[in-house]
């Protein structure tokens, strides 16, 4: 059997679940099904970092310098973070969540935001956490007209008012 021949059923698939967006609504995912894609930083690659970005800001003499090197704690705050990712039938949501606990728990608001080239969907989650969804489709919240420009919901607690239409 030819390579070509085992990717004959491996196009097709790629190519009809590209039409599962125009299906139907779709919700924002749950966090706790979120993979990382990469290892969190140790504790060593976060102090390098600190001491790299402190120097080049404080060097650079910019006054956005307090907000990345006040204490070593509040860098680790901001950056031990990891890509992470969810593949849905929608397609992939990604975003960088935090290494210090497993993420979960459904989204609270949902923003569309669309232009000439497409739409992106931003899930939020509590903790300032988000998810993103990049799309060529034409996306809006469900139950209402597609519009460029930004269209923002609050979910209810079943996630109910966060549905995303894309055709």
């Amino acid at each position: 059997m030819s390579v070509f021949s085992r990717l004959i059923p491996l196009i097709v698939l790629v190519l009809f679940a590209g039409d599962a967006l125009g299906a139907g609504p779709f919700q924002c995912p749950d966090l706790s099904s979120a993979k990382r894609v990469g290892a969190c930083p140790s504790n060593e690659e976060l102090r390098h970092t600190f001491k790299r970005v402190c120097t080049d800001l404080e060097r650079e003499e910019q006054g956005t310098s307090a907000l990345y090197c006040g204490t070593f704690e509040e860098f680790v705050a901001e950056k031990y973070k990891v890509m992470s990712e969810i593949v849905t039938p929608a397609g992939t949501f990604d975003g960088y969540l935090s290494c210090s606990s497993a993420p979960s728990g459904g989204a609270e608001s949902v923003q569309v935001e669309c232009g000439t080239k497409g739409c992106v969907v931003h899930c939020g989650y509590a903790g300032d956490r988000f998810l993103t969804l990049h799309t060529g489709k034409s996306c809006h919240i469900d139950g209402r007209a597609p519009a460029m420009g930004i269209d923002e919901a609050k979910c209810g607690p079943d996630g109910s008012g966060c549905a995303v239409r894309c055709e």
